[in-house]
């Protein structure tokens, strides 16, 4: 793919979500306590999980062509670098399912191999 302002044959747009989800752990335990007979123990941890979604979509009609989704949990703590070399891991895992083959065109030039 090449970028042209001026006839672009597809836009690719991106969109984002969050989602909060619990992760929960337990354990076994049992006995008499203070208040009484105890059999097991449970926690919920929230977890938040960013979904990345990549449109690839015809320019000419907004049709469809393509769309690759991923999704991650969050480190709302991380530092902005540490933030933007995940995005790019993650756009880069999305990209590895991109369909490989010749290169279909608007008919302005001729289709090439990828060679991949």
């Amino acid at each position: 793919m090449r970028r042209d302002n001026e006839r672009p044959d597809v836009y690719v747009t991106t969109h984002r979500t969050f989602q909060t989800e619990y992760v929960g752990y337990g354990w076994p335990g049992s006995g008499w306590g203070y208040w009484g007979y105890y059999g097991y123990s449970y926690y919920a941890e929230p977890v938040v999980v960013g979904t990345l979604t990549v449109d690839i979509v015809k320019a000419a009609t907004g049709e469809l062509l393509w769309r690759g989704v991923s999704e991650r949990d969050m480190h709302t703590t991380s530092s902005p670098e540490h933030r933007l070399e995940r995005i790019s891991k993650e756009v880069s895992k999305i990209f590895k399912k991109y369909p490989t083959g010749t290169v279909a065109t608007s008919g302005r030039e001729t289709p090439q191999p990828t060679g991949r």
